[in-house]
């Protein structure tokens, strides 16, 4: 079983190595952003089970964004961990976009990032199952209103402006915001911008359910 860590970051790279390497893990690690086609080459030679990228590791161009996206759809049975580059709020959860993609931060305690690790190292027979293991949360998915109220906030629009567009009641409107804030997992404005922004960095958007 192997990993691939591509991360500038001293630390968190011996922080990975040394757990992973404790469970039989074979890491492949890189300190700089590689392009989207050696990244491709790397996955498709080493096939892992898990790849940490750092957001300071994405590309920022149109061109290099879509053929990431190509490559986190794949590979399907690799699982993505991208650690969040936060400069401003504060966020110590994780977002599951798809079934093989999860956003987090550093700022994520040790023992659930363990947990999210480890649910892998289950799933390919690296470990035992424990009966105190959380079960990780699905795909993040917002309804149809959810989605259009969303776009409307992030835009800048205040509720009484986003409730008039919408033809609903003011306080529907703070319903759905707080529907969202739970599913999102912050409460953090600023935060849930830079979750969306790296959503569709990452994917094509948050899952609509019906």
């Amino acid at each position: 079983m192997t990993s691939v860590i591509m991360d500038p970051c001293f630390f968190t790279q011996t922080a990975l190595n040394d757990y992973l390497g404790s469970k039989g893990v074979t890491c492949h690690n890189f300190d700089q952003p590689i392009p989207p086609e050696q990244l491709n080459a790397v996955l498709a030679r080493v096939n892992p089970a898990l790849v940490f990228i750092s957001e300071h590791c994405l590309g920022n161009s149109c061109d290099e964004n879509d053929a990431f996206k190509q490559i986190l759809s794949r590979y399907p049975d690799s699982t993505f961990i991208i650690f969040m580059a936060l400069s401003n709020g504060h966020f110590s959860e994780y977002l599951r976009l798809r079934e093989n993609i999860i956003v987090t931060t550093k700022q994520l305690d040790k023992a659930t990032l363990e947990g999210l690790i480890y649910s892998y190292l289950i799933k390919r027979g690296k470990a035992q199952p424990r009966r105190s293991a959380t079960p990780l949360s699905g795909p993040v998915a917002l309804s149809r209103t959810e989605h259009e109220m969303l776009r409307m906030w992030m835009s800048g629009y205040d509720t009484v402006r986003i409730a008039d567009l919408m033809q609903i009641k003011t306080k529907t409107i703070s319903a759905h915001k707080g529907n969202i804030k739970k599913k999102i997992k912050t409460q953090n404005k600023q935060v849930i911008h830079h979750l969306l922004r790296l959503t569709h960095t990452l994917t094509n958007g948050l899952n609509c359910s019906q």
